[in-house]
């Protein structure tokens, strides 16, 4: 017999659409307005971060409180080195030696990290933004496009240079948005 748990309870209808996009598109504002006071220092952003080169003066307010920016660095460590091959697709080198490698779309467990790693997205991007490497997840767990049912099986994807968003400038190493004028 079939019954549906506490924890699957249908929501109550008490939120509030107009706060939610007020929120959103506050946040928006915030985020423009830091990248507009940052300027050639950013390095990559997203919907909620930025990564920019710091020279100790003119950062986004750091904090915990809403509105805030978090340094997600150790507070000893710095980076010495950036890549980015799109949007949410970026890795840098510490000084402490260790490498954060960012990927939107791809699960980077220890098979996958092997593959796209640092030198990896630095390869892509310095020598040949044609190519791609192959990942593959053994045991990717996904919805069956038939039957609602759940599969588990390998998925092979390749990782490949992305930026469809803007214009990209191989002269100066620089990405402009869509409709971007000085």
């Amino acid at each position: 017999c079939y019954s549906r748990g506490e924890s699957f309870l249908p929501q109550e209808d008490i939120t509030n659409l107009y706060l939610a996009a007020f929120t959103t598109a506050h946040a928006r504002v915030e985020l423009y307005s830091v990248l507009d006071q940052l300027g050639q220092a950013v390095l990559c952003c997203d919907t909620d971060s930025v990564i920019c080169v710091s020279d100790g003066g003119g950062d986004p307010p750091l904090g915990d409180c809403l509105g805030r920016f978090t340094d997600e660095l150790p507070p000893s460590d710095r980076m010495v080195e950036f890549v980015s091959a799109g949007p949410g697709n970026y890795g840098y080198l510490l000084s402490s030696g260790g490498t954060i490698v960012r990927v939107r779309g791809f699960t980077l467990n220890y098979g996958g990290s092997l593959k796209v790693d640092l030198e990896a997205v630095i390869r892509l991007v310095r020598e040949d933004l044609s190519s791609g490497v192959e990942v593959t997840e053994e045991r990717k767990i996904d919805r069956c496009k038939r039957g609602g049912m759940v599969c588990s099986g390998p998925l092979v994807r390749e990782y490949r240079f992305v930026y469809d968003g803007g214009i990209v400038n191989f002269s100066n190493c620089t990405a402009c948005p869509c409709g971007f004028s000085k």
